[in-house]
């Protein structure tokens, strides 16, 4: 057994039954898509780690973001909720109404102490409208973004001033979002393309092209980069060993805390450049690579280990938690729902429709991306639907199936979606999951008063408040548009 099996192996020694967890952890990892971990099964050991912990736990095998950006993905994580139901529909937002229901509030009102390191300036609960945590700590400007190593130092200060007591941590880990420059160590295990005579590789790669034209990205490119990823992901999954090991020293004694490992987006390696213009990032695309994304839930004497294939969303986390700590099943929104029961029996949950939203786009220089984007999962189909004129602050205004373009994608024959097959033998089938959508717009349109009905306007709810230095800063990293 190696190091890490032995790591793991030790931490089930002396935890003993509890009704609920003294200690709770929710590490997000940055832009770490589920089809390049081990413990998904690819086929580069980049997550022995997480591997090990999926074994030992519950695994979801196909969990969805609500977004691929990371302000409005963590918001709807602590708080149920869809962006456009809270309204960060971009970085740099602030939720409409900070006195909305959260997972950290929750357990700070039963007297769990409650903390957050995050390793992004700016992705701070208290810009976001996030309450129910008493500690928080993010980089300070001229610092935008810290490593893991620097996030394990806070978080092993945090958890040892906490003396016992119960606690909730949420857990931010920059890892494996770019720049992709993992340790030197690392990256030899899984990159082999060009370094300087300092051994840096060159910026191109290390930050390559968001966009591209129809010639696509070149495969040497595109093999190159995703090494890089991939050492990055290895370089998270590090950090994980470390977070679990802190987790169960600092649990209340003769508990073992719950863990709950998932990631805030995935990331594009240039899958679709050909036929979206999509090069490597995230938030343009609503595929594969950028929404599925690692959910795993180890908590030692009580979970039996179990993989979960129904669909779900990171919207039903909170809830989840909270029931899993001892809360009732009642979602913190109108569309979550608690997974504990069967987190807890491993069996499969009702399938429900899973619905993934683009974020905002405000620039003048990409058009197309103005127009909102969903996208809609069930039985096995994906539905990408994009309004076919600028969206107008109105999220019903193109809910109607003629006013949106559609793509079907059968993700059981077609997982990485290269046939589209709205326009042929799906037509029928995209038209009706349309409507299903077109009917979830104007639901939440209703709720968040961003609706239009029979030539009527309704009250429109104001947009989130974005601070302008912020929003220079999250530029700065590529962030915003």
């Amino acid at each position: 057994m190696g190091a890490l099996g032995l790591l793991l192996a030790a931490l089930v020694v002396g935890c003993t039954s509890s009704p609920g967890p003294g200690a709770v952890m929710l590490v997000t990892f940055d832009t770490m898509r589920a089809d390049r971990t081990s413990a998904y099964g690819y086929h580069r050991p980049t997550t022995p780690v997480l591997a090990r912990l999926a074994a030992q736990g519950v695994r979801f095998d196909h969990a969805y973001a609500v977004m691929p950006t990371t302000d409005p993905s963590h918001a709807s994580i602590l708080t149920g909720l869809y962006p456009s139901e809270h309204g960060i529909r971009r970085n740099g937002e602030t939720m409409r109404d900070p006195t909305v229901a959260t997972l950290p509030g929750w357990f700070q009102d039963r007297g769990y102490v409650t903390s957050a390191v995050t390793a992004r300036a700016h992705l701070d609960p208290r810009a976001l409208g996030i309450r129910g945590f008493d500690s928080v700590d993010v980089p300070v400007a001229p610092k935008l973004t810290r490593k893991a190593p620097v996030v394990l130092r806070l978080v092993e200060q945090r958890l040892a001033s906490m003396r016992g007591g119960n606690w909730f941590f949420w857990v931010h880990i920059w890892e494996p979002h770019g720049s992709y420059d993992p340790p030197a160590e690392l990256r030899a295990n899984f990159y082999d393309g060009p370094v300087s005579r300092s051994g840096r590789v060159p910026m191109r790669l290390r930050v390559p092209a968001a966009t591209c034209g129809p010639e696509g990205i070149d495969d040497e490119v595109k093999r190159a980069v995703s090494g890089l990823y991939d050492g990055e992901i290895a370089a998270a999954d590090r950090a994980l060993a470390r977070l679990i090991e802190l987790a169960v020293k600092h649990a209340p004694t003769g508990t073992t805390p719950l863990v709950v490992v998932t990631a805030d987006h995935g990331e594009s390696m240039a899958e679709h450049d050909k036929t979206s213009g999509v090069a490597f990032g995230h938030g343009r695309s609503l595929h594969q690579e950028t929404v599925r994304v690692p959910l795993v839930f180890w908590w030692d004497e009580h979970l039996a280990p179990a993989v979960v294939g129904t669909q779900v969303s990171l919207l039903d986390l909170a809830a989840t938690v909270k029931a899993l700590a001892g809360g009732d099943d009642a979602g913190f929104g109108s569309y979550d729902r608690s997974l504990a029961a069967h987190v807890r029996s491993g069996e499969e949950p009702e399938p429900r429709p899973v619905v993934i939203e683009r974020r905002r786009f405000v620039s003048a220089s990409e058009p197309e991306l103005r127009r909102r984007q969903f996208a809609w999962i069930e039985g096995g189909e994906k539905l990408i639907a994009t309004d076919k004129q600028p969206a107008l602050g109105n999220l019903a205004a193109g809910s109607a199936p003629q006013d949106v373009d559609l793509k079907l994608f059968a993700l059981s024959a077609d997982p990485t979606e290269m046939a589209d097959r709205a326009a042929g033998v799906g037509r029928a089938r995209a038209q009706e999951l349309a409507e299903a959508l077109a009917g979830w717009r104007r639901e939440v349109g209703r709720r968040s008063g961003e609706q239009i009905d029979n030539g009527k306007t309704v009250e429109k709810a104001p947009e989130p408040a974005s601070d302008p230095r912020k929003l220079e800063e999250l530029r700065s990293l590529g962030y915003i548009d």
